[in-house]
C-alpha cells in the first residue's frame, strides 16, 4: 500500500470539500443511487443470493452505505462498492486484520471478517456482499440495553466479488463530515454514526499509564476529548506515535460507543496536518468557554465561585467574570478571583466570562437561573439503612467523596448526613446526572435501597447481605458550596479491626476514621494503594479503584507516612473464601 500517497490524496479531497461538505450531501435514503444511464435489468442484490461479479455491470444496482443504515432490515443482504478506507486489529500480543472500514459517496461500514479483511488494501475499490448486523462487546451488553445503543453497524459474512487492486482510491468528500471532537461527543448514543468518517482537529496524545497504551484527540478546546478503541492494547496505533503532543488535522472513524461511560471511540485514519497553529484570539475564546463551565446552570442558594486568575492552559492569561446584575459579588485577588451569587431574587442573570491573552481578548456569556430551593422532607441515613430493599427514599447529604468507573468517569458519590453515610451508585443510563457534581457539594437525592452480591452462593456461605447502596437515583437538587463531612457520620476504628470485621456484620457503606500508613504499590501493570496497620500488625486495608489507582493519585505525597485519614468501607471483595472489605480513602486529616 502506498500510504504516503493515500495520504496526500486525503488532504487533498479534505482540502477541496472542506466548504462543499457538511455530512452526507446525498439527501435520499432510497436504494438506487440516481443515474440518466440505462436501467439494467437485474435481480435487486439484497435479496439475491446468487448474484455473482459477472452480473454487476452498474454502479446502480449496488446498495449504499446510507440505505444499509437506515433502510435495511438485520440480517439482511447487501452489496455495496466503496473504497477501503482502514482495517482494524484484534489481538493483545500481536495484532492482526479483522475488518476493515469501506466508503461510497453516501457514507461508511465496517466490514468483518479476517480473511476477507487480509485481501483487501486501503485505496482498493471493492464490491462487498454481506450481512447486516450490529456489535456490541459482551461486557458492554448490559449498559447497551439500559441507553438503547444499537452496536457498531457491520456487514458480516462478508464476499469480495470485485476489486480492482489498485491503491489510490479515496473516499469521496460526500462521505466525510467536517466537524469537532466537541460536537461529535454530544451525539447522542442512540444516534447511528458508527463506521462514519470524520475530519477534525486536536491534540493528539499518547498515554501510557501501565502495560498498555491509550490514544486521545482532545479538541482545540482543551475540554472534550475522544479515546481511540483498542483490543490490541495501544499496539495498533503505534504507527501515530510520532504525532504525540503535536496540534493536528486528521480523519478518524467513529468505531463504536461506550454505553458504560456514554461516549463515542474511534480509529483514526490518517493526518492531514501535523502543524495546526491556534491563535492567540482562538485561545482565549476557549478559555471564555471554560471559566463559564466552573459556573452551575441554576442556583437556590447563595453560592461563592472561585477560580484561578490564570487558565491553567495558557501562561499569562487573566480571567475575570463580571455581570450587571445586583445579585453578582465579584472580588477579585492576587491569584485568585471569586464571585458571590445571591439567591435572593429568582430569575435569570448573565454573566460574562473574559480572558485576556497575548494581546488578545476572548468573551462569552452564559445565563444562570435562581430558582427556589425545593422543600423536600428527608429521610436520616440511619433509618435508611434499617429499610428493606425496594423501598423508596430521599436524603439530603454532603457528597464526601466522587467514585469513578473505568476512564475516571463519576459513577457514584459516597453521601453522608449527621446520623451517617451511604453510596449512592447510578447506573449507566444515568450517569450524565451526577457528572458535574464534585466532592463537598450538598445534595438532596431520591432512590431506591438495594444490597448487590455478585455471587449469591459465596454471599449465603459467608452470611453476607450485599453491598449496601442507593440505586435508581434522582437528582432533586444540588448546593454547589462546599461544605465539611459531619464529623458524626463516622466513628473511629483501626484498620486491624476493620479487618477482622466477619462479612455477617455488614460495614459497606460505613465510614471511620483510622489511624494508617498510606501505601502505594506499583508494577508493570497498574497501581495499587493499601491502608496497613501502625501499630506493627499485619492489617491492610485494600483501596478499591476501578482506574489502575487513578482516582487515589492525590494520595502520593502521603506515601509511606503514618496519616489519621478518613476512610469508607465500599464494598466486600466476596470470594469462596478469605473475603475482605476494600475501601474508598475520602479526607487525610493530619499527617
Amino acid at each position: 500500500m502506498n500510504a504516503k500517497k493515500f495520504i496526500s490524496l486525503l488532504a487533498l479531497v479534505c482540502s477541496l470539500g472542506v466548504m462543499a461538505c457538511v455530512g452526507n450531501n446525498d439527501s435520499s435514503s432510497s436504494k438506487k443511487a440516481s443515474s440518466s444511464s440505462p436501467v439494467v435489468s437485474t435481480p435487486a442484490p439484497s435479496t439475491s443470493s446468487s448474484l455473482t461479479s459477472s452480473s454487476i455491470n452498474n454502479d446502480d444496482i449496488y446498495d449504499s452505505v446510507k440505505y444499509v443504515r437506515e433502510e435495511l432490515g438485520e440480517g439482511e443482504v447487501a452489496i455495496i462498492k466503496g473504497v477501503v478506507v482502514k482495517h482494524n486489529y484484534t489481538g493483545q500480543s500481536t495484532p492482526y486484520i479483522t475488518g476493515f472500514w469501506l466508503a461510497d459517496k453516501t457514507g461508511s461500514i465496517y466490514i468483518y471478517g479476517e480473511k476477507v479483511a487480509k485481501s483487501v488494501e486501503v485505496g482498493n475499490t471493492v464490491v462487498v456482499k454481506g450481512a447486516k448486523a450490529y456489535y456490541i462487546p459482551q461486557n458492554d451488553q448490559g449498559a447497551a440495553a439500559s441507553v438503547n445503543y444499537k452496536g457498531m453497524l457491520q456487514l458480516t459474512l462478508p464476499e469480495i466479488l470485485e476489486n480492482d487492486h489498485l491503491t489510490t482510491g479515496t473516499p469521496s468528500t460526500s462521505a466525510i463530515t467536517f466537524t469537532t471532537v466537541k460536537d461529535i461527543l454530544e451525539i447522542p448514543l442512540t444516534e447511528d454514526i458508527t463506521g462514519q468518517i470524520f475530519c477534525v482537529k486536536g491534540r493528539w496524545s499518547k498515554v501510557t499509564p501501565a502495560d498498555f497504551t491509550n490514544y486521545y484527540l482532545n479538541d482545540l478546546n482543551r475540554v472534550d476529548s475522544i479515546m481511540a478503541y483498542t483490543q490490541s492494547n495501544g499496539k495498533d496505533y503505534s504507527w501515530t506515535d510520532s504525532y504525540d503532543g503535536k496540534t493536528v488535522e486528521m480523519f478518524i472513524i467513529v468505531s463504536l460507543g461506550k454505553p458504560g461511560v456514554g461516549a463515542w471511540r474511534m480509529c483514526p485514519v490518517s493526518f492531514i496536518d501535523d502543524n495546526v497553529q491556534v491563535s492567540a484570539q482562538e485561545e482565549a475564546n476557549y478559555a471564555a468557554e471554560r471559566l463559564l463551565n466552573e459556573f452551575a446552570d441554576t442556583y437556590n442558594t447563595e453560592t461563592t465561585v472561585t477560580f484561578a486568575k490564570e487558565d491553567e492552559f495558557l501562561v499569562g492569561s487573566n480571567r475575570t467574570i463580571s455581570s450587571s446584575s445586583n445579585q453578582i459579588t465579584v472580588n477579585n485577588g492576587e491569584t485568585e478571583n471569586s464571585v458571590v451569587i445571591s439567591a435572593s431574587e429568582l430569575g435569570k442573570i448573565t454573566i460574562e466570562a473574559s480572558v485576556t491573552f497575548d494581546g488578545a481578548t476572548g468573551t462569552a456569556t452564559k445565563e444562570i437561573e435562581i430558582v427556589e430551593k425545593p422543600k423536600v422532607p428527608a429521610t436520616p441515613i440511619a433509618e435508611v439503612k434499617e429499610m428493606e430493599d425496594g423501598s423508596e427514599v430521599t436524603i439530603k447529604a454532603v457528597v464526601a467523596k466522587v467514585t469513578y468507573k473505568g476512564s475516571m468517569t463519576p459513577q457514584g458519590l459516597f453521601l453522608a448526613d449527621e446520623t451517617g453515610t451511604i453510596v449512592l451508585r447510578c447506573e449507566d443510563n444515568k450517569l450524565d446526572l451526577i457528572a458535574d457534581i464534585k466532592d463537598g457539594n450538598k445534595v438532596v437525592v431520591k432512590g431506591t435501597v438495594a444490597h448487590y452480591v455478585k455471587n449469591a452462593g459465596h454471599a449465603s456461605n459467608a452470611g453476607y447481605s450485599g453491598d449496601l447502596q442507593l440505586t435508581n437515583p434522582e437528582i432533586i437538587d444540588v448546593d454547589t458550596n462546599v461544605h465539611e463531612i459531619p464529623s458524626t457520620s463516622y466513628t473511629e476504628s483501626s484498620i486491624s479491626e476493620i479487618m477482622n470485621t466477619l462479612p455477617s456484620t455488614n460495614l459497606s457503606s460505613a465510614m471511620f476514621v483510622v489511624r494508617a500508613k498510606v501505601v502505594k504499590n506499583q508494577n508493570t501493570y497498574a497501581t495499587s494503594y493499601n491502608l496497613a496497620e501502625v501499630d506493627g500488625g499485619a492489617a491492610s486495608l485494600p483501596l478499591y479503584s476501578q482506574n489502575s489507582g487513578n482516582d487515589f493519585k492525590w494520595l502520593d505525597e502521603y506515601a509511606g507516612q503514618e496519616v489519621t485519614i478518613i476512610v469508607a468501607i465500599q464494598n466486600l471483595n466476596l470470594k469462596a473464601s478469605g473475603s475482605h472489605w476494600r475501601g474508598l480513602p475520602i479526607k487525610v486529616i493530619t499527617e
